[in-house]
């Protein structure tokens, strides 16, 4: 039943992906016993052609539900086509103030998208995005996945 469930959520990713207002969509799961190292970074790189349109850049935060933090401290980096570079650190609620988690959960999988940098001017030309997590410890347990996304502000 529960791989059932997985194929019927992979037609409908596949379908999202068709959507015409996604300029980039890239997603890591090569993650050893479900464990995110601190020291691996993850690195996507996209091309922005129309400098009439407004971008969302958003992150995407695949773990095991029940997950054990409230929080995750992540760390994106964006380079621009000139070559300057843009941080931001933030903490991804896991949790809500009463301890529900706030992912969408089907089965054992939650996820979370997070808006980074809503509602954005992109100049033309290609940018690289570097995604790590800040967590205290060599690692972050139960993931099953990260990665980015670039969509056309609505």
């Amino acid at each position: 039943m529960k791989l059932q469930k997985h194929y019927a959520l992979l037609i409908l990713l596949t379908l999202l992906s068709c959507n015409k207002n996604t300029v980039s969509e890239q997603f890591d799961k090569d993650f050893k016993e479900n464990r995110w190292q601190r020291s691996d970074i993850k690195t996507y790189s996209f091309t922005i052609t129309d400098a009439t349109k407004n971008y969302d850049l958003i992150f995407d935060f695949s773990y095991v539900d029940g997950y054990q933090f409230a929080t995750v401290p992540i760390k994106i980096e964006i380079e621009n086509p000139d070559k300057t570079i843009t941080v931001k650190n933030f903490a991804l609620k896991i949790k809500d103030d009463t301890g529900k988690q706030t992912g969408e959960c089907d089965g054992d999988y939650c996820d979370i998208s997070y808006c980074v940098w809503p509602n954005t001017h992109l100049t033309p030309g290609n940018y690289t995005v570097k995604v790590s997590n800040n967590f205290q410890a060599g690692y972050l347990p139960n993931i099953i996945g990260v990665g980015i996304k670039v969509n056309i502000t609505q």
